[in-house]
């Protein structure tokens, strides 16, 4: 139905008339009601309008907002040319409209002229202007005003309309409505549209072709060939006879194409992470979509952000180095092979940055639940002795030295240099009694672990890694970080919003815990490894983990853990440049115990990550422990 926009003029503003809307009435009524128009003032009439409006709207002068087209996000390794992943939204690029068959023109033109309106701008133009404020809103609100049914909202895109007739050749108009338009199953464009639904360019597309995709646009999921093909087919006949009317085709052009089945081939892109190939690299594109989620710098919304990733042309390059990324993927296989039933994971991270460098998994991406990011094969699992790290930094925080003295079952007096290198669990039970549980999930959540009450069950091979990464950077916890930079399709950083806007690929980091009791942590850690505590001799009579120093040669420190049910095990090796937090985990279902060879896994792929991770670096020792918190006395 056609209206009457009803505007009272109030005001000029420099320059231009400024008027509110009243009302809409349909054209239909004028007659009915002129008599009354000539016998009621003005501000009766209003009593007489349908939908009435107070917004206020310049007519003189609307500027339509400049939306460049919808452009894929490209996420790189740290080299800058290793491709990681694309985000889109199905989108392939602006198509000129010399690239697109005559025939899609015309259907899509002649669809629209089925409702063209008896004045003013054509459908197709209003169409347009509609779906570039559409993709020009930014907030909730914004959204809200460029869809809701409105006086206001139909004036302004009337007037917008009009513009852009007057600025733009109609040819022009077309293009950029082909461009922007939505065919449904995520196809903005017409290039989608043609790939999604006919694995085809839009050049190619055949008349019925042309007239089903045209009869998408009003509303996709009403005609969707995909799942209604006798609506989608019912919808293209009646474009197709809109054509013959116009004479764009033949009425035998039109018998042919309507006589056509619809047959699709459908193509529709893997979305996202899902379309990466890489063993590994699915993986670490999850972790990056979900610090993109948590982004304010990219939107105000999830829905928001997730857009602006698919849609906003960023260039965005990790922290993923991917040498190390396929040499950890060949070691985690080479222990254990996709096929085994054994899950085997591991994940490297910087410390001091947070940045993680490699995220390798024994498992295809996505996992049988699809994606979920923080990876499916990544998820929390029991920590084991592990979490002894978080005990022993809590009674150091408490002013306990090394020293500290413990009669363990079975192993005799232990100290903590002793205790964490062979893994005498028993040990940290006692001295968590004595400080209290609390205390060291207090720790564990301030080291980036998931908080708990009661002590530290479980955790993510993120989590631990950026936890051990702690006390390898001096007691400096960083929020684990996907990416070294990201900028938008100018070339400038994207920077976060508050009072000092930051880069917002910058390390996010803080002071956790005192960088004494940090190094005291490291020094009982290097018994873990064969390499030695700072002072000779007071490690113990054995370590859990001796062939990680005769692998990686240089510096080194860690932890290894396993569940009293010996169904997960684990191992966190660290330099001061570089940490690995590697495990394995048994098949659910039956409760099935992992061998020993199984629980080295850890050791040797970890062990041998950082190899190759430290590889051609200069070799960084740790810093000793102060005497005060490691022997309890001075000098």
């Amino acid at each position: 139905m056609s209206y009457l926009v009803l505007v009272e003029r109030t005001q000029r503003h420099r320059g231009r008339l400024v008027g509110r809307v009243v009302g809409l009435v349909p054209t239909g009524l004028i007659m009915c009601v002129a008599v009354a128009v000539l016998s009621y003032p003005f501000a009766a009439m209003v009593g007489l309008t349908v939908s009435a409006s107070i917004n206020e709207v310049d007519i003189q002068a609307q500027q339509l907002p400049e939306v460049p087209p919808p452009q894929p996000s490209r996420l790189y390794a740290a080299d800058g040319t290793t491709l990681v992943g694309q985000f889109s939204d199905h989108g392939h690029g602006y198509t000129p409209l010399d690239r697109v068959a005559p025939a899609l023109a015309q259907a899509v033109v002649a669809d629209a002229r089925s409702d063209q309106p008896a004045r003013g701008a054509s459908t197709l133009t209003r169409q347009y202007v509609r779906d570039v404020l559409l993709d020009a809103a930014r907030t909730p609100q914004e959204l809200e005003a460029a869809s809701e049914p409105t006086a206001a909202r139909e004036l302004r895109e009337t007037q917008l309309a009009e513009t852009v007739e007057r600025k733009l050749t109609r040819a022009q108009i077309l293009e950029r409505y082909l461009n922007i338009a939505y065919f449904g199953h995520q196809a903005y464009g017409i290039a989608a549209a043609a790939g999604v639904y006919f694995s085809k360019r839009p050049a190619d597309l055949t008349v019925g072709e042309a007239a089903l995709l045209a009869g998408l646009i009003r509303e996709p999921s009403a005609h969707d060939p995909a799942g209604d093909p006798a609506a989608a087919a019912e919808r293209r006949d009646r474009v197709l006879d809109r054509m013959v009317a116009l004479h764009d085709i033949t009425r035998a052009a039109a018998d042919r194409a309507r006589s056509e089945p619809v047959t699709l081939r459908l193509s529709e892109p893997p979305d996202d992470c899902a379309a990466t190939t890489d063993p590994g690299y699915g993986y670490f594109c999850d972790l990056f979509t979900a610090w993109w989620m948590g982004q304010p710098a990219f939107g105000s919304s999830p829905e928001e952000r997730l857009s602006r990733l698919r849609r906003g042309g960023y260039r965005i390059v990790t922290s993923l180095d991917a040498a190390l990324q396929a040499g950890a993927y060949r070691h985690v296989v080479a222990d254990e092979p996709a096929g085994s039933p054994v899950a085997h994971g591991l994940v490297a991270i910087e410390p001091g940055t947070g940045r993680v460098r490699a995220i390798a998994v024994n498992r295809p991406y996505p996992g049988p639940a699809g994606p979920s990011p923080g990876g499916t094969a990544l998820p929390s699992r029991p920590a084991g002795t592990t979490g002894t790290l978080f005990t022993m930094l809590a009674a150091l925080d408490r002013n306990l030295p090394l020293t500290t003295s413990i009669s363990a079952p079975r192993t005799g007096r232990q100290t903590m240099w002793s205790a964490f290198g062979e893994s005498v669990d028993t040990y940290f039970a006692q001295l968590e009694q004595q400080i209290g549980a609390d205390a060291a999930a207090a720790v564990a959540t301030r080291l980036g672990l998931t908080p708990r009450t009661g002590g530290v069950a479980s955790a993510t091979p993120l989590e631990l890694a950026g936890a051990y990464a702690t006390i390898a950077a001096d007691g400096v916890y960083c929020d684990p970080l996907p990416v070294a930079s990201v900028t938008d399709p100018d070339g400038a950083p994207v920077m976060t919003s508050g009072v000092t806007p930051v880069d917002v690929a910058a390390p996010r980091c803080r002071q956790a815990v005192r960088p004494q009791v940090a190094r005291a942590a490291v020094d009982a850690a290097r018994c873990v490894t064969g390499y030695g505590a700072a002072t000779a001799g007071v490690c113990g009579t054995r370590s859990t983990a001796p062939s990680v120093y005769r692998t990686v040669r240089r510096p080194v420190a860690g932890g290894t853990g396993t569940t009293d049910d010996d169904r997960t095990a684990w191992f966190v090796g660290f330099s001061p440049a570089l940490t690995v937090a590697s495990f394995v985990a048994a098949p659910d279902g039956p409760r099935v115990a992992l061998g020993a060879a199984h629980r080295a896994a850890p050791i040797r792929s970890a062990a041998q990550t950082l190899r190759d991770g430290l590889a051609g670096t200069a070799v960084r020792g740790f810093t000793a422990p102060d005497p005060t918190i490691a022997y309890g006395r001075r000098g």
